[in-house]
């Protein structure tokens, strides 16, 4: 087996966020209200506050381009970490079509699915490390030639499109590559075999 492809999230990491008092408007907006592109941390969240919904999600993009493109990746690891301790919920990490890797904008929003490409963390979101274990689709949404972008949202609200009956809050917050501190920044580790070199030629004698 190769050395592992470990790589931090390039500069367009970062979270973009939507209000509205009807759920549609804000799960369903192409646009955010906001987005924050140059911060060193940020919050995945859903909020109900009385009538007001509110939802972040947060973009992670990574470039993959230095793996062999005939290699097979074999398991892969999205690492991010938290300053504080948070509410947590069900974080889902999910397929992001996000423009650039270099930088995110308000219409990255929309940008992303509802393809779960590792298992849901749940309960509470503390200080630390945070590591989803990339599955089949995971491992699968790899590019071996570009960037592979990842969005975390909330799974139990966001992504399974439920509107909060009652008051609630969810909060995963996640550092990012403008971090001071490279420990905190977020980290991708991509393990791979190599393609055979070829098969070796032989030679016959004629009888």
């Amino acid at each position: 087996m190769a050395s592992p492809l470990i790589v931090n999230s390039s500069a367009g990491d970062g979270m973009c966020y939507q209000s509205a008092t009807a759920w549609a408007s804000a799960h369903d907006a192409a646009n955010a209200d906001v987005t924050e592109a140059t911060g060193t941390s940020s919050f995945t969240e859903v909020t109900r506050t009385g009538s007001e919904r509110e939802i972040r999600r947060q973009f992670f993009p990574f470039d993959t381009s230095g793996l062999p493109d005939d290699c097979t990746i074999t398991s892969a690891t999205l690492r991010v970490t938290a300053v504080a301790d948070c509410a947590g919920g069900e974080a889902a990490l999910v397929q992001s079509t996000q423009a650039s890797a270099s930088t995110l904008v308000d219409a990255d929003y929309s940008r992303c699915n509802t393809t779960e490409l590792a298992a849901r963390i749940t309960g509470a979101w503390n200080t630390g490390d945070h590591t989803f274990t990339l599955n089949e689709a995971g491992l699968a949404w790899i590019n071996k030639t570009g960037t592979t972008f990842f969005c975390l949202r909330d799974g139990a609200y966001d992504v399974d499109n439920v509107d909060p009956a009652d008051a609630v809050s969810t909060r995963f917050r996640a550092c990012f590559l403008e971090r001071a501190e490279s420990a905190y920044r977020p980290l991708l580790t991509v393990n791979y075999t190599e393609a055979p070199s070829g098969n070796p030629h032989y030679s016959y004698a004629q009888q």
